[in-house]
């Protein structure tokens, strides 16, 4: 058997010994044909196999590793070199495109982002900017706010209506509907009638601090009346007499029931309460206690390129808990124009209206003394007196703000008023 395997691979082995051409191995690859690759200078080196050769101590290829780098060359002639799409399109006769710079970091120009690691002292923000981080740090939960990003924050004015501005005369009755915190201090000057039967054209000074606190948009504390009071009667008697003390103190909560701002709208409803719980040698301790339930709009109308007229008011009501106050009902009204919606120069006129319902049992007297003094006088039930305040207020900015005004009565009068002047400055949050 295994003789006839030899003999057969034998028999193989010379017929293709026998067809192969003489002198060329049947190992090796065929002369170069029409069909082989070729290029103007003649075919393409044919690359083979054979036996390692050791490259040349100078670095020169031998022969066969010469023609794989000549191929390598040839065959990179034929590969299309990459062009530019701005060559491109010029090529096609379009405009060339314009690069535009890069967009700026995330962080803006803010310096810390831009490597600056610390700020001068004219890049630090201003005390009011350090309150207003510091208080925004308390979220109030819920929608709405002080501001666009629909977050509240505890003792924040509402700048959402700016544009408005608080009334200066009849400090502490006439409120502004709108939630603020706030330090007002007021100055006010009044001189009495000459017709008056005790002060006879004296005169009374009220120098006190209004404080407001914001808890959120719709509700904050007020206390309008804090301070130090005066008087100066002309014609003295037994309880009259030229003096100075600490006033009553007037507190309580206000809620802002309505803000609209695409109609400029506003409305609050509050309650205070006034303590008489001043200096008896200026009148200050009349009675127990009084409540002064009141409610306060506001709208802005007829806006133009020049500026806005904006009206405010406050009706309410002074009860007495006890007989020995007076009660009242009084209103306030309210106009101005912001010029040229700069929200800088605000001309007013205001007018206050107190109307006099019950009597009270504490001073037999004919006049009263409308926000100034509750007398608890037993003759002025059915008496009312109106009048006219003019002026103006003057921002330097939302934060600091001034008000100035004169009134003067525009009915015959019993009480204590020939003509008034008060004197506001407000610091706001």
């Amino acid at each position: 058997m295994r003789a006839r395997l030899a003999g057969g691979l034998l028999f193989v082995l010379a017929c293709v010994t026998a067809k192969a051409p003489a002198g060329d191995p049947w190992w090796r690859a065929p002369a170069a044909d029409s069909t082989t690759p070729s290029t103007s200078s003649g075919p393409l080196p044919q690359v083979t196999l054979g036996a390692p050769v050791p490259l040349a101590k100078d670095g020169a290829l031998p022969d066969d590793g010469q023609a794989i780098a000549d191929a390598a060359i040839t065959h990179a002639a034929y590969e299309p070199s990459p062009v530019s799409p701005i060559v491109q399109v010029q090529a096609s006769g379009l405009p060339a495109p314009t690069l535009s710079p890069l967009p700026p970091p995330p962080g803006g120009t803010e310096p810390y982002n831009c490597g600056v690691a610390t700020q001068g002292p004219e890049s630090s923000p201003g005390f009011w900017a350090k309150c207003k981080d510091f208080c925004g740090g308390f979220p109030w939960f819920g929608k709405g706010g002080f501001d666009s990003t629909n977050t509240h924050h505890l003792f924040v004015s509402d700048h959402e209506f700016d544009g408005f501005i608080s009334p200066v005369s009849n400090p502490f009755f006439f409120e502004d509907p709108r939630s603020l915190t706030e330090l007002r201090p007021i100055f006010l000057y009044q001189q009495a009638g000459g017709k008056n039967p005790i002060f006879r054209g004296g005169d009374i000074e009220y120098l006190g601090l209004q404080g407001r606190l914001a808890i959120n948009e719709c509700w904050s504390i007020v206390m309008t009346k804090l301070g130090i009071t005066w008087i100066e009667p002309h014609n003295a008697t037994e309880v009259f007499q030229p003096h100075d003390g600490f006033s009553e103190i007037i507190i309580g909560p206000k809620w802002t029931f309505l803000r609209n701002e695409g109609t400029k709208t506003l409305g609050a409803a509050g309650l205070n309460f006034d303590f008489p719980a001043g200096d008896s040698k200026v009148l200050q301790d009349t009675g127990s206690l009084s409540l002064i339930p009141y409610v306060s709009m506001a709208q802005g109308f007829l806006g133009s390129s020049y500026g806005i007229f904006q009206a405010m008011g406050t009706l309410g009501y002074n009860l007495g808990v006890d007989n020995k106050r007076s009660d009242d009902l009084f209103l306030s009204l309210h106009l101005d124009y912001d010029i040229g919606n700069l929200h800088k120069i605000y001309p007013l006129v205001e007018m206050n209206f107190f109307y006099y319902t019950s009597n009270g049992k504490a001073n037999n007297l004919n006049f009263e003394g409308r926000d100034l003094f509750n007398f608890g006088s037993t003759s002025v039930s059915g008496h009312g007196e109106v009048s006219l305040a003019l002026g103006a207020r003057y921002k330097i900015n939302e934060n600091i703000q001034f008000g100035l005004v004169g009134e003067a009565p525009l009915t015959y009068n019993r009480d204590l008023m020939a003509y008034r002047v008060t004197l506001d400055m407000i610091f706001r949050y």
